[in-house]
């Protein structure tokens, strides 16, 4: 009659344990990602809902909502949407998501990473959702794009901007597209990305 385990059960049930663990955690990490996904989305969607109001608040127009979403201060935010931009300004921190929002007079957009995948995601003004898409710096739309997630219009890189500064502007007057930190939060192309001209 046998009083115990060998050794080699032992190490089999020990090894199959562990690849079961192993399973399991693969398929929660991979949820988690969903679920932050799925929270970017929404937050995507929540900051469409807020340009609308921004829009009508703002006379009709989209300009400067990107500062609106970057410092969330009623300074910025027409139609007093400040605190709602700043609780989606901390989600987006919190699940660490690159994202970036842009707006002209006519039109907008905004795009965010998902962690899941790494492709961006992107509205705008014409309330569509694109996938693997862009927010172009030219015109405010969502652009078709592939790795590395180049803007046309923007030959420099593609900004990602920190969601949890809070400071404001110490201007009182409006600042110009071009001084947005949105826009200027990237380093001058190398050099030597530029073909050579030939004499």
């Amino acid at each position: 009659m046998r009083k115990g385990f060998t050794l080699i059960e032992l190490l089999v049930v020990i090894a199959i344990i562990g690849i079961l663990a192993a399973l399991i955690l693969v398929v929660l990490g991979n949820a988690r990602e969903k679920a932050k996904d799925a929270r970017i989305t929404s937050n995507l969607g929540q900051l469409r809902s807020l340009a609308a109001v921004y829009y009508y608040s703002n006379k009709n127009g989209y300009r400067y909502i990107d500062w609106c979403v970057r410092y969330a201060s009623p300074q910025y935010c027409y139609g007093d949407i400040a605190g709602a931009v700043d609780k989606i300004r901390d989600d987006m921190a919190e699940v660490g998501a690159g994202y970036l929002v842009y707006g002209n007079t006519n039109t907008y957009c905004m795009h965010a990473y998902m962690p899941s995948s790494g492709t961006p995601t992107c509205v705008d003004s014409a309330g569509v959702e694109h996938e693997d898409s862009i927010c172009s710096l030219g015109d405010a739309t969502c652009i078709d794009a592939t790795p590395p997630y180049i803007d046309p219009d923007d030959p420099g890189c593609f900004p990602i901007p920190s969601p949890s500064s809070t400071a404001t502007p110490t201007s009182s007057t409006w600042p110009t597209p071009t001084d947005s930190p949105l826009t200027t939060a990237c380093p001058s192309p190398s050099p030597t990305s530029t073909p050579a001209s030939s004499p």
